[in-house]
């Protein structure tokens, strides 16, 4: 039997999706678009390499066809409307520094980078819910949960109320 703490290493690196599609800066906007929407994804991160170098988002994706019909000239390629100013984690970035990076700002992922700038996955607000309710379910006790939860944390910084 898997106690809560053996279960959970509260870690990016423990819930991260490793396998992602990811494109290059150089690729034609229009080709990744139609790739995203085929595969139902709202973004994918940008690469050189193995190199993060920014990421592509819906948003993004949205931004180009503005630009596509107010210019008539549409953006070639993903460096055109890309965001090159990530904010990314480490892989040993804590479960709840992730979720607060979430409450903090808009974005839906977070590129896991290492110290050398290359990507090693990424993690959704959906691996991060997905990965709290193994919490919940391993310990079998919501208190324990979440005293376990906001102790490997270290930091717990006031979660903004709406």
């Amino acid at each position: 039997m898997t106690t809560a703490h053996e279960h959970m290493s509260v870690r990016v690196d423990a819930f991260m999706t490793k396998r992602l599609y990811t494109v290059g800066p150089d690729e034609r906007i229009y080709d990744v678009v139609q790739q995203l929407v085929k595969r139902g994804f709202s973004g994918c991160p940008v690469v050189v390499g193995k190199k993060l170098v920014g990421v592509l988002s819906e948003k993004d994706c949205i931004r180009a066809l503005i630009r596509a019909v107010h210019d008539q000239l549409p953006p070639q390629q993903v460096s055109d409307v890309m965001t090159a100013d990530v904010t990314t984690v480490s892989a040993g970035t804590p479960l709840l520094s992730a979720a607060h990076l979430f409450l903090q700002h808009p974005f839906r992922r977070l590129p896991v980078v290492d110290s050398g700038g290359r990507l090693l996955g990424q993690v959704s607000r959906r691996d991060l819910l997905k990965h709290a309710i193994q919490v919940f379910k391993v310990s079998g006790d919501r208190k324990s949960a979440f005293l376990y939860l906001s102790a490997v944390d270290g930091t717990v910084p006031p979660v903004p109320r709406r």
